[in-house]
């Protein structure tokens, strides 16, 4: 009984090993890669980053309580006058909000240097990752039957072009999301 299981389990072809092998690392690279990523903009720019987000927080709060006095104002009828005087100023308390509390904190210039080689290195691993998940899924390409012969029973692929794809995507999103950061980063310098 054991000799027909054996018999019957397809054995994987050096290919489909190194294709295996590849997959995985570069999956793992890739993942890493954004895990790092996230550690080291968090370690960069992470007052920034809770003060952005809580003065962004504030000013929609502002927004809201201008407008809820905006709507009340326009009840009353003097809003109109203050509607044709200041324009629509429930936005420009929210964005003077803003902007008040984000003028105290900004990246110093090693602070955007070392977000820049750090982003131009992820992109690079990006980049690597995209060729090696197409190698890979290059690879594990299905033999074409040949007239006549029948079709070889390789091992099974499944695992090595999930890796690939996934790895495939990742590293297409990681290189759009590294080469943003960078020209973000490149306006606001």
């Amino acid at each position: 009984m054991e000799e027909t299981n054996l018999i019957n389990t397809p054995i994987l072809s050096k290919k489909e090993n190194v294709a295996k092998i590849i997959s995985i690392i570069v999956f793992s690279l890739i993942v890493t890669a954004f895990i790092a990523t996230l550690a080291m903009d968090i370690a960069i720019a992470g007052k920034s980053i809770g003060m952005f987000i809580f003065s962004l927080f504030a000013a929609v709060i502002v927004f809201f309580v201008a407008f809820i006095l905006f709507v009340f104002s326009c009840i009353f009828v003097f809003g109109i006058k203050l509607l044709e005087s200041h324009g629509f100023w429930p936005i420009t308390w929210a964005v003077t909000t803003f902007k008040q509390i984000n003028a105290d904190y900004t990246l110093t210039s090693s602070q955007i240097s070392t977000f820049s080689i750090f982003r131009i290195i992820i992109f690079a691993i990006c980049i690597l990752s995209f060729i090696a998940s197409i190698v890979v899924l290059s690879l594990i390409r299905a033999p074409k039957k040949e007239k006549g012969q029948p079709k070889v029973k390789t091992g099974n692929n499944k695992l090595s072009k999930a890796f690939g794809v996934i790895s495939l995507i990742m590293s297409i999103l990681g290189a759009f999301a590294s080469m943003g950061a960078l020209l973000i980063i490149s306006a606001l310098h």
